[in-house]
């Protein structure tokens, strides 16, 4: 199990670097039999993400459940309308964890995947094409929240560049 976190040695200091420092007491993670889900120094995670160290899945919900402390937690949606703002910056967390670990080409590559799947599957996943917001109830943790929403994240910090970008997240996350 603990192989499994060793990530966060790298995604903990370039999560600080992009978004300004981590605000809570401690990072603490908490194997469930079901589910993964953020919670301030408790984060819930499926015990089969801790169990393979290499486990692809785990390498995503590790990074996301934590990025909530910024994408949620520091600052969060107003309703769940908006739910994209949560969950597709908590997946865009993914793509940066993945440049912390693996460089800016995995990083970027990890980026291809997810945008070649919201184009081919998004639409049929959550039974049609849908804007990020409003989103309708019933799809609050679909796809198009989750996936779209990361590319949203990832397209703000292509347009304005690294510097502006991670600046206005860092004043963000401290206003």
């Amino acid at each position: 199990v603990a192989q499994t976190f060793t990530q966060l040695d790298a995604v903990v200091p370039m999560f600080e670097r992009c978004f300004g420092p981590y605000r809570w007491c401690r990072i603490g993670y908490i194997a469930t039999k079901k589910g993964s889900m953020e919670h301030v120094n408790n984060i819930a995670l499926a015990r089969e993400f801790m169990d393979d160290p290499n486990s692809a899945h785990g390498r995503i919900t590790i990074p996301h459940e934590f990025g909530h402390a910024w994408f949620g937690n520091l600052v969060t949606c107003r309703t769940e309308a908006d739910m994209w703002f949560n969950e597709g910056g908590a997946s865009f967390t993914s793509e940066v964890a993945r440049e912390a670990t693996d460089g800016r080409e995995a990083s970027i590559a990890f980026y291809q995947e997810n945008l070649e799947n919201v184009i081919r599957t998004a639409h049929i996943t959550d039974g049609r094409y849908l804007p990020l917001s409003p989103m309708p109830h019933s799809l609050t943790y679909g796809s198009t929240t989750y996936d779209k929403g990361a590319l949203v994240w990832h397209s703000l910090r292509g347009y304005l560049g690294d510097s502006v970008f991670y600046a206005a997240m860092q004043r963000l996350f401290t206003d």
